[in-house]
């Protein structure tokens, strides 16, 4: 995007986007004054004062939150950053059924504090087996809610689904480092996908998308979606079981007792399209709410079906829809209040009605076609796209105008396992991100901060407390090279917040993987 022109598929609905919030402060001031108007102990110019606030108000929404695909300074993060979007990625070498492939330094031996995480993950995994009332007890997150009528719990930050995944993502990292921790590695994302596939993690989908049936059909929440096929396609590439890549490989049973299935090759070919009807190249996790952060575990689960051994899926295959997308957010997500990098989230035009029905039909019946091409022609490396998307009701409605540093740790934490270019996060996090790192306005002082109130103003802390997005922030530091502020990170996690655990919970105890 940068200084070139713009593709169709990334055009808003310009008079939706730059009126809409301009049109909503005006009824806002409208109704204050009507209401303030009918008090006697109010004076009219006191009323207009308000509504003048207001209408200035929302004048500014209409250039904060309108239109986040300017490419201006303000909304873009330059040519630079937008052409290591659009770079497209060398072939790679497939993984072997070890899950390893040739080349690359031998990985560092694990520490004893490393395997003292791996043991307490084992206790609250596998070895909990199927004791319902174990589980219930250890993994009782409710998730929130949200201020909606009837709405359900696992809806919100500390939802089972998100400390399930992380659970799985960092036993991933730490036993893909030796063959000695195969089986035990898997046995923990094995009984990760177990819970994943269990009624009480997906069930709020009925509340936003009743009349969608299989989970595994929404258009949307890839705040579930997601995570499904990166811990499915990470199991497989430690343990080189592809069970989850066979047909049917994912069943579960809905809280209607309706029984559902699909397979981690079909769920990234249904992610893909999703991205492909929606017009910042995403997908969401709540209906039109298009969050980076949950991309990353959509598109490294579709990284890893291009890498697997033995998957129908070539490499470059879905090089389309990373680069698309990654276009749309280094060309209009950048944060204009200066709380962090990227936005937390863009607004897009819900995708589960039926309109998108059509649309996204075709978009999946091309990225069938797209893979039954590769298959005829023999290709084990897809270049280029063969057509971009076509038309799509998806719009571009708005965007949060603020970053939180706990998000780009998310965000370019995981970054840099699925885009095309290696250099990427390390620009963003260059450009945007370490400039409020490195000024301490998050700082990291002596006292533990356990309270979840915003650490700047306003509403951009998202009632999150520093101890739970630090563990985002500080892998990003670590991996991107910035070893200042990744020490006085963890020196602040270390002081406040790790105990050791008494020895006799560190032995193991038997059961699958045990040892």
């Amino acid at each position: 995007m940068g200084g070139g022109g713009r593709t169709s598929s990334f055009a808003p609905s310009h008079s939706l986007n730059t009126s809409t919030p301009f049109l909503l402060g005006s009824a806002l001031a409208s109704a204050l004054f009507a209401c303030l108007a009918s008090h006697t102990a109010v004076s009219l110019s006191a009323v207009a004062a308000v509504a003048s606030v207001v209408l200035c108000i929302s004048a500014g929404l209409r250039w904060v939150v309108g239109d986040p695909l300017r490419d201006t300074a303000a909304h873009g993060f330059g040519p630079r950053c937008t052409a290591l979007a659009a770079a497209a990625t060398p072939a790679a070498p497939k993984l072997d059924n070890n899950g390893s492939c040739d080349g690359g330094e031998p990985p560092a031996d694990l520490s004893q504090e490393e395997l003292l995480l791996l043991q307490y993950f084992f206790a609250i995994t596998f070895r909990l087996g199927d004791d319902e009332a174990a589980i219930s007890s250890i993994w009782c997150m409710t998730g929130g809610g949200k201020p909606l009528p009837s709405a359900p719990d696992q809806l919100n930050f500390t939802a089972i689904r998100y400390h399930l995944s992380f659970v799985a993502y960092a036993t991933a990292a730490i036993c893909m480092r030796t063959p000695l921790l195969k089986a035990q590695g898997g046995a923990v994302l094995g009984w990760v996908m177990r819970q994943l596939l269990s009624p009480r993690v997906f069930r709020y989908c009925d509340f936003y998308w009743p009349a969608d049936g299989s989970p595994f059909a929404c258009r949307e929440n890839v705040m579930w979606t997601g995570h499904l096929l990166h811990v499915a396609t990470l199991y497989e590439a430690l343990t080189g079981d592809d069970k989850y890549r066979q047909p049917g490989g994912l069943r579960l049973v809905d809280g209607r007792g309706r029984e559902w299935s699909s397979d981690a090759e079909a769920l990234g070919l249904h992610l893909a399209a999703c991205m492909r009807v929606n017009a910042a190249g995403g997908v969401p996790c709540e209906p039109g709410l298009v969050f980076f952060q949950c991309q990353n575990h959509a598109m490294c689960g579709m990284r890893l079906l291009e890498a697997l051994g033995g998957s129908r899926v070539p490499h470059g295959f879905f090089g389309p829809e990373r680069r698309r997308f990654l276009q749309f957010a280094t060309g209009g997500m950048r944060a204009v209040v200066g709380t962090g990098g990227l936005k937390v989230v863009v607004v897009t035009t819900p995708q589960h009605t039926e309109p998108f029905s059509a649309p996204f039909a075709r978009e999946r019946a091309h990225l069938e076609e797209r893979l039954a091409s590769a298959a005829r022609a023999g290709c084990e490396t897809i270049a280029g796209e063969h057509r971009p998307p076509g038309p799509s009701p998806s719009r571009v409605l708005g965007s949060v105008p603020f970053a939180h540093l706990g998000s780009d740790g998310w965000d370019l934490t995981y970054l840099g396992w699925w885009a095309d270019s290696g250099r990427l996060a390390g620009e963003l996090y260059t450009l945007a991100v370490q400039p409020k790192v490195s000024r301490g306005a998050w700082g990291y002082g002596e006292h533990p901060s356990l309270d979840s109130r915003p650490p700047l103003a306003c509403c951009v802390g998202l009632n999150i407390p520093k101890s739970a997005y630090s563990a985002q922030i500080l892998p990003m530091l670590r991996q991107l090279g910035d070893g200042s502020n990744a020490d006085r990170v963890e020196a602040w996690l270390r002081r406040h917040f790790r105990r050791e655990a008494p020895a006799q919970s560190h032995q193991g105890g038997g059961g699958e993987g045990g040892g």
